[in-house]
């Protein structure tokens, strides 16, 4: 099972401390994306996707301190996550280790929070600009929002190997342990020494 980044470990307590702070009773996704906005893999992720991350704190703490003003409770000390904050992170878990990797990083629970669209979280990130395939694009392949080649990684992928169909010649970015088959071709895809 893939470990929590020390990254990822910091901005889920904080999100957990952002709705203690404010004795609310459930840390939400909007919570885990104020979190994320300070996490190294994450906000590298949202920069080379073109957000601007200091507009979208400033929208993302205006709606928790205004709108969710039904989950405080006064006493309230310990916030529980929602369902949906829950939901995520077993996502972003399950696709970091169905992809062979063995780390979870704040860019991954990021990839994962689109599939909650109904969230007013999911919303912001559109609102600026964001999409989970510009998002991926850059995780996966280093390639920012309207650009033609990979972006400078801020933070380097983790000893990945490039692979290449040898059919079609699609490439994909991945653990050197892992077997990767063309979507397209259906032929096993090879790493670029072999």
């Amino acid at each position: 099972m893939p470990a929590f980044s020390q990254s990822l470990e910091g901005a889920l307590h904080k999100a957990l401390d952002f709705a203690n702070d404010r004795h609310q009773e459930y840390a939400t996704l909007e919570h885990l994306l104020l979190a994320l906005i300070d996490d190294r893999h994450a906000a590298a992720a949202m920069t080379g996707c073109k957000a601007d991350l200091e507009h979208l704190r400033h929208r993302v703490v205006d709606y928790i301190d205004n709108d969710l003003g039904s989950l405080v409770v006064a006493g309230s000390t310990e916030a529980q996550p929602t369902t949906a904050f829950q939901r995520t992170i077993h996502r972003a878990v399950v696709q970091v280790q169905s992809s062979g990797r063995d780390a979870v990083g704040g860019d991954n629970v990021l990839i994962a929070m689109f599939a909650e669209r109904e969230s007013p979280a999911v919303s912001f990130l559109k609102e600026y600009g964001l999409t989970r395939f510009d998002v991926v694009q850059y995780v996966a392949h280093g390639i920012a929002k309207n650009a033609d080649r990979p972006a400078e990684l801020s933070v380097q992928p983790t000893e990945h190997l490039r692979y290449a169909c040898p059919e079609c010649g699609v490439v994909a970015w991945a653990a050197h342990d892992v077997r990767l088959i063309c979507g397209g071709c259906h032929r096993r895809m090879r790493t670029g020494d072999g």
